[in-house]
């Protein structure tokens, strides 16, 4: 695995090595090494990669390249992702919140809900991340829809709008963004876009990419009610400014981008695990999971 370290032995890996597994977060240390390197493949630890799709050095390095391309994988983190989600989806779904008020209060009252059936979760984005929490809420009784620029038809979804996002937050009553960085998601829900989801009023839940809305956008969607909470995993500026105004707002969580579950060494195990399950499906003259097409840039 590499990551940020010394020179020297980052040049060294560089003129020996074809494959290249890297740290995600860490393209700044390594992406210069690329150019004039023999590396034929990429896996990145991280599951989005907008970093280094959008790497100069990268870019140059695909262009010398021709039609050479090197292969680029990512790693799936769905599984903690889709916990997190979940998480938060039943915490909210239970008022446990308000029961613990109600503990401090030592007040015995109990608060009704919806039937689990009757419950709508809006996926912006149906991938890897998507599905795995899709799936989990379709075994428990809810009904999941999807947002995709593309996909048309996806397991555990009851319907996919193409290039619809209306459609899904018209119905929603929880909403999962987990749609990478890439020009054409880039505030997709800001400037009041939000304020068709009023009727329902969903929750809020960004993994994806803080870009997808900006922080106005995310506080005005909140106190015209279009919204009812936010749970804020990704930020347009991470670390998170102290003087952001979501910090205070009562009806805001913020958890500083740690949905995937790990913050120490156990963060590259998913990543090495992918690349080994890859690399054994390409001995098998198999096509390797989690490809990045370079049209999309995820």
């Amino acid at each position: 695995m590499l990551s940020s370290g010394g020179s020297t032995l980052v040049r060294s890996a560089f003129a020996s090595s074809e494959i290249l597994v890297a740290d995600g977060t860490e393209v700044a240390e390594f992406a210069g090494q690329l150019i004039g390197s023999n590396v034929q493949w990429i896996h990145s630890s991280t599951s989005g990669v907008n970093k280094l799709m959008e790497n100069e050095h990268f870019k140059e390095f695909v262009r010398m390249r021709g039609d050479d391309m090197p292969l680029v994988t990512r790693t799936s983190l769905a599984r903690p992702m889709a916990a997190y989600c979940l998480a938060h989806m039943f915490s909210y779904y239970h008022r446990l919140p308000q029961y613990s008020q109600l503990q401090r209060e030592k007040e015995w009252k109990q608060i009704s809900v919806r039937p689990i059936e009757e419950v709508t979760v809006g996926f912006l984005g149906v991938g890897d991340i998507g599905g795995e929490v899709a799936a989990a809420c379709k075994r428990l009784g809810m009904r999941c829809i999807g947002y995709s620029a593309s996909t048309t038809a996806k397991q555990n979804f009851a319907q996919i709008y193409t290039g619809d996002v209306e459609s899904v937050l018209r119905q929603s009553d929880f909403l999962v963004n987990s749609l990478p960085h890439t020009p054409h998601t880039v505030d997709l829900l800001s400037s009041g876009t939000l304020e068709v989801a009023a009727a329902n009023s969903p929750v809020f839940i960004n993994v994806g990419r803080g870009s997808v809305i900006d922080e106005d956008s995310i506080l005005e969607a909140l106190d015209k009610g279009w919204i009812r909470q936010a749970i804020l995993d990704v930020f347009e500026t991470e670390p998170l400014p102290q003087t952001s105004k979501l910090w205070d707002h009562p009806s805001v969580t913020i958890t500083p981008h740690s949905s995937n579950g790990s913050i120490d060494e156990m963060y590259y195990v998913p990543a090495l695990e992918n690349f080994v399950q890859n690399l054994q499906l390409i001995k098998e003259g198999k096509s390797p999971a989690l490809i990045v097409d370079y049209s999309k840039g995820y």
